[in-house]
């Protein structure tokens, strides 16, 4: 090769120490650090797609509300024989309702209910008084005797010394009661183990009528008719009561007196009431479960 090629080949082949010529393939490449030294190896590049959290958070279960035991009203059987044997009737019953918050147990309510029905169960001229259970109290349903067999707006009625509940032979609802215990507390009432509610029965599949053994004049069998015996007065068994309603929400519940409160004091010493004695007018202890 001539001398100036030769030169010329030396020249392009030398980097010098201010040359910019690129490393070849074969050249260790240094990886800059903030130090200054540099790393064993190349650190690890994020995944270029990074992952991301759910789009809401779970929450905690939230507490079990009460579940409907029926939504729809089914047949009453034996309704001609009710009407006719039981003296319903056509228009809504003027008595009231009303409530009062008890002041020595939080969420206890105690309601008068006006079951005076205008005289004697025998020819009574006003219908039963129905009510619903609501968390402001027992709320009158206006309501007549005949379209409440078709109505699933109430759940409890009062007539003179007789309480129907919206469920069975009574109403096409499905409410119903469980009995606690004779001598069983109102304040220690909790939701029943067991599940042994019982529909208002008063007639036979044959609808024949029956009555609750009382005594008093045509007086049904129904699954409150135990919250009074009959000994010269109507006297309170103080029978503590758990009601289901068709919600599926449960109360306690506990009637208190026939009579106004104080005359129902002498009926329970004494077994006897004066004249009048303000019969009909009802008081019932009640508070939710759940």
């Amino acid at each position: 090769m001539p001398l100036l090629s030769l030169a010329l080949f030396l020249v392009a082949c030398d980097d010098g120490e201010d040359g910019d010529a690129t490393p070849s393939p074969t050249q260790d490449a240094t990886i800059p650090t903030d130090n200054g030294v540099a790393p064993d190896v190349a650190p690890v590049e994020p995944d270029a797609t990074p992952i991301e959290p759910d789009a809401a958070p779970v929450e905690p279960d939230a507490a079990p509300g009460p579940v409907a035991v029926c939504s729809e009203p089914s047949f009453v059987t034996c309704e001609d024989q009710m009407i006719l044997e039981m003296a319903l009737q056509p228009d809504p019953a003027p008595g009231r309702i009303s409530n009062d918050a008890s002041d020595s147990q939080q969420g206890v309510w105690l309601s008068e209910i006006d079951a005076t029905a205008g005289g004697a169960f025998a020819n009574p001229p006003h219908a039963f008084v129905y009510g619903r259970f609501t968390d402001e109290g027992m709320e009158k349903v206006d309501i007549d005797d005949e379209a409440a067999l078709e109505s699933m707006d109430w759940d409890i009625a009062f007539r003179r010394y007789m309480i129907r509940l919206n469920g069975g032979e009574s109403g096409p609802a499905c409410v119903s009661a469980w009995r606690a215990d004779r001598g069983a507390a109102f304040e220690d009432q909790g939701i029943p183990a067991d599940d042994a509610y019982q529909m208002d029965q008063h007639y036979t599949p044959e609808c024949v009528f029956v009555d609750d053994g009382s005594g008093l004049e045509t007086s049904p069998r129904t699954a409150l008719s135990s919250y009074y015996s009959y000994e010269g007065c109507v006297k309170m068994t103080e029978r503590v009561y758990v009601l289901r309603l068709a919600s599926g929400r449960l109360l306690k519940l506990q009637v208190l007196g026939y009579y106004t409160l104080d005359v129902q004091a002498q009926c329970q010493t004494t077994g006897q009431t004066p004249m009048p004695s303000g019969s009909g007018n009802m008081t019932v202890k009640w508070a939710f479960l759940n």
